[in-house]
C-alpha cells in the first residue's frame, strides 16, 4: 500500500507480516496534535484514510480519523461524560455491555482506516481519556502502541478555547489538567515521548530526532531529502495563535497550584526526559482532583447556569435590538415613500400653475 506523506512525495508500506507500530499521539486539545501528526505522517507515518476536514478553527487539518474520532465521542457520551470534560473517567464504563460493542468496532475501524500499514499514528485528543480503551484496541488490532504527549502552556491552551468554545479559562485549566493527567498515568510503563509544542515549531527536525530515539522508531523517511523540505513548508509560526511567557503562568496565585505543577513537571520532562520521582507528584495531584471534582461540578454547573441565563438575557436583548431596528427601518422607508409622494405632488402643481399661467398669457385681456 503506498500512502502520500508530503507533495509530490509516496512511500511503500513494509511487506505484509512485518510487525505493527502504532503511535498514539496523546494531547490536550489546542496543544499541537494536529502539527505534530501531521509532522509524523511527513517523517513516515501512514494516517488513517478518512480524515476529518481542515475547518476555519485549523486550516492546515486535522490528520485524525473522522471515523475513530465519532467513535471516541460516542464512547465518552455513553460513559456520561464529553470531550472537554474534567471529572474522571469513570472506571466501571470498561465492565459494561456497552464496552464490549465498543471493542469491536474500534477493531473493526482501526482495520478500515489503517488497513496494512505497518507504522500507523493516530491521533484524537479524546485518546487522552480513554487510553486503557486504545492500547487495548492496539493489541486487539496486532500493533505495538508507543505514545507521544505534546506540552503546551495551559494559558495558551485556555485562549484557544474561549476563541473556539467561549470556554471559561477556569474550565478550560481544569479540562487541560485532567487530560494531562489522564494520559501520563494511563501510558505508564510504554515507549512515549513529551514534546513541547512551541520546540515543534521551532525546530520540528529535532523533535522527529528525540522522539525517533524516545521510542526507538527508525522513520521511513529520514533518509529522504524531502522529507525536510515537506516539514518546513508544513508547519509556519502562524500556527502559533497564542504564546505566553511561561512565568506568567508559574507566578499566577489565581491559577489552580495543580495546573501549575503539573505543568512545570511535565513541561520538564519535553527538556531533560521523565524523573521517576515526578510520577509520585503527578499521582497526588489526580487523587486531589478527583476528591474535590463533586464541590467544583457543583460550582461549574451553577456558573454554567449563571452563563445560560446571561446569554439567554443577551439573545433577548438582541432580538429586542433587532426587531426595534426593523421597526425604525419600516418607519423610514414609510417616510421616505410618503416624501417621495410630496415631492411628485409638488411637481404635478407646479406643472398645473406653469400651465395655467400659459393659458392666462395666451388668453388676451
Amino acid at each position: 500500500m503506498q500512502s502520500i506523506v508530503g507533495k509530490n512525495a509516496t512511500r511503500t508500506t513494509p511487506a505484509a507480516g512485518a510487525p505493527k507500530t502504532m503511535i498514539l499521539v496523546a494531547g490536550m486539545h489546542r496543544s499541537g496534535t494536529s502539527a505534530l501528526a501531521r509532522v509524523l505522517a511527513l517523517a513516515g507515518c501512514d494516517l488513517p484514510k478518512t480524515l476529518v476536514a481542515p475547518q476555519a478553527d485549523n486550516v492546515t487539518g486535522f490528520w485524525e480519523s473522522q471515523a475513530l474520532s465519532d467513535l471516541n465521542e460516542e464512547i465518552l457520551v455513553s460513559s456520561g461524560s464529553s470531550h472537554l470534560d474534567w471529572r474522571p473517567f469513570d472506571r466501571g464504563w470498561y465492565q459494561s455491555p456497552a464496552a464490549a460493542g465498543f471493542r469491536d468496532r474500534a477493531r473493526e475501524a482501526l482495520r478500515r482506516e489503517f488497513g496494512d500499514a505497518r507504522l500507523l499514528v493516530l491521533k484524537d485528543p479524546r485518546v487522552c481519556r480513554l487510553p486503557a480503551f486504545w492500547l487495548d484496541a492496539a493489541a486487539a488490532f496486532g500493533a505495538r502502541p508507543l505514545v507521544v504527549s505534546p506540552i503546551r502552556n495551559p494559558l495558551d491552551v485556555a485562549a484557544s478555547l474561549a476563541k473556539r468554545n467561549r470556554i471559561d479559562p477556569f474550565v478550560a485549566y481544569l479540562a487541560w489538567l485532567r487530560h494531562v493527567l489522564d494520559a501520563e498515568v494511563g501510558s505508564r510503563g510504554l515507549p512515549r515521548s513529551h514534546v513541547r509544542y512551541e520546540d515543534l515549531l521551532a525546530d520540528a527536525h529535532a523533535c522527529v530526532d528525540r522522539i525517533g530515539r524516545d521510542l526507538d522508531v527508525a522513520w521511513p523517511r529520514a533518509s529522504s531529502p524531502e522529507m525536510k523540505k515537506d516539514i518546513d513548508a508544513f508547519l509556519s509560526p502562524a500556527l502559533r495563535h497564542h504564546r505566553s511567557d511561561d512565568a506568567r503562568l508559574l507566578s499566577n496565585p489565581r491559577i489552580p497550584a495543580w495546573v501549575r505543577t503539573a505543568f512545570a513537571i511535565l513541561d520538564g520532562w519535553t527538556r531533560n526526559g521523565e524523573r521517576q520521582a515526578d510520577r509520585a507528584a503527578l499521582d497526588r495531584i489526580r487523587a486531589a482532583l478527583d476528591e474535590a471534582t463533586p464541590a467544583f461540578s457543583r460550582i461549574v454547573a451553577a456558573s454554567r447556569r449563571d452563563l445560560y441565563r446571561r446569554m439567554a438575557e443577551r439573545d433577548d436583548a438582541r432580538r429586542d435590538l433587532h426587531e426595534r431596528d426593523q421597526r425604525i427601518a419600516a418607519l423610514e422607508a414609510e417616510r421616505d415613500t410618503l416624501r417621495q409622494a410630496v415631492e411628485e405632488r409638488n411637481q404635478r402643481i407646479a406643472a398645473l400653475e406653469a400651465e395655467r399661467d400659459a393659458a392666462r398669457v395666451a388668453v388676451p385681456t
